[in-house]
């Protein structure tokens, strides 16, 4: 019986935590398929992602959306950024605390409204809460311009999109073991698309690069 690619998701972060050969396989509907090793959603930072991170205010409050299995996270702890990570499965937040996160919240991007405010938001591979649909562009910068960023702020996005130079959706799922997930479809935006979603809502470029495998980092700061 298939089960939701959440589930699966929180079953993949879960027993990877406690073995750190699991693998799993990530299948696209167009065909392709991918053996994956779960401890690379544990610690594995790319260069990319880490010549971004260098751009970081060491005083910032910080949220990491979608944090996952915490490689983030964890990584910006240990250098001693006032961090945040946030996930909305019970499961992986469990997770990420016995893994010593400091700072963990439970709970869904879109029903979230901090007492208090952040200066920077992180968005690592998280094609789940910006590609959602085709308005989820739109809807988070508003959530954040409105609840979660100070007027003075940044964003930090570092991806690899599978389509060149443009947008488009991709129907995929997690295989662990015997067990399948449904089919669910994430929509993959072009850092241009982002841009000019910054823009509409008060956020200029700051920096950008992206490398011959179409993966980038983009920094936008109302600053």
């Amino acid at each position: 019986m298939n089960k939701s690619h959440q589930s699966i998701y929180n079953s993949i972060i879960s027993l990877g935590y406690h073995n750190d050969g699991l693998t799993y396989i990530y299948e696209t509907g167009q065909g392709g398929k991918q053996v994956c090793r779960a401890s690379d959603l544990f610690k594995n930072i790319r260069d990319i992602e880490k010549t971004a991170l260098a751009s970081l205010g060491e005083k910032h409050r910080i949220l990491d959306i979608g944090a996952g299995a915490g490689r983030i996270s964890l990584y910006l702890q240990k250098k001693k950024f006032n961090i945040t990570a946030l996930e909305k499965s019970k499961v992986i937040c469990g997770v990420l605390q016995k893994r010593g996160l400091d700072k963990v919240v439970n709970v869904d991007i879109f029903r979230y409204n901090p007492c208090e405010k952040y200066n920077t938001a992180l968005f690592f591979d998280a094609w789940s809460i910006l590609g959602k649909d085709k308005y989820s562009i739109d809807r988070t910068f508003t959530l954040l311009r409105k609840k979660i960023l100070h007027e003075k702020s940044s964003i930090f996005f570092a991806f690899k999109n599978p389509f060149t130079k443009r947008d488009g959706c991709v129907k995929r799922r997690f295989i662990l073991k015997s067990q399948k997930s449904f089919w669910f479809k994430s929509y993959f935006f072009d850092s241009d698309r982002l841009i000019t979603a910054g823009k509409k809502y008060g956020w200029a470029i700051k920096d950008f690069y992206i490398d011959n495998s179409n993966q980038y980092f983009l920094i936008l700061s109302s600053a």
